[in-house]
């Protein structure tokens, strides 16, 4: 019995994503990303996709 999960199949896309966000103008958007640990930023906007999350 092997451990672990087992390997995806299909085709990995990888992006990177830089992100300019403005005081006043995405202070919903800021507070949502600061809540979440910096490493854990990208699968918190993942979650958020999935559930529907309104920013």
């Amino acid at each position: 019995m092997s451990r672990g999960r087992k390997p995806k199949t299909g085709v990995r896309h990888i992006y990177e994503v830089k992100l300019y966000l403005w005081e006043d103008e995405d202070d919903d958007l800021i507070a949502f990303l600061e809540g979440l640990p910096k490493g854990k930023r990208a699968a918190g906007l993942k979650l958020s996709k999935y559930l529907k999350v309104s920013l």
